[in-house]
């Protein structure tokens, strides 16, 4: 599932530099995760209003580019991972080293 969020998450994370903006990318990865977890409901219906919940979790709105970034992240899960029902229930981002980091995510079947 890491590798699972790692490639979801890039459109969020691009442009982003570990180490020097390690708080952005772990922001990028949680809010993935969440866009993740609206994903995979089978109910087109209800994956649309979960998305809609993500966007509104914070008591600021999110800027429009950011629901834009939301938007692309949830098609891609869509569509390159169409069949998986796990969910996200944490994401963890290890520094490893100076410049090394590791994603870990503690998913659970439903």
């Amino acid at each position: 599932m890491s590798a699972l969020l790692a490639d979801i998450a890039e459109p969020m994370l691009q442009g982003l530099e570990l180490p020097e903006q390690e708080d952005e990318f772990r922001a990028g990865l949680m809010l993935a995760a969440a866009v993740w977890n609206a994903s995979t409901f089978r109910s087109r219906r209800r994956r649309r209003k979960a998305l809609a919940a993500v966007k509104r979790m914070s008591d600021v709105p999110l800027p429009e580019e950011l629901c834009a970034l939301c938007d692309q992240v949830f098609e891609r899960a869509r569509s390159r991972y169409p069949d998986e029902r796990r969910t996200i229930a944490d994401v963890e981002l290890v520094r490893e080293t100076e410049s090394r980091f590791r994603i870990n995510v503690l998913s659970a079947q439903i």
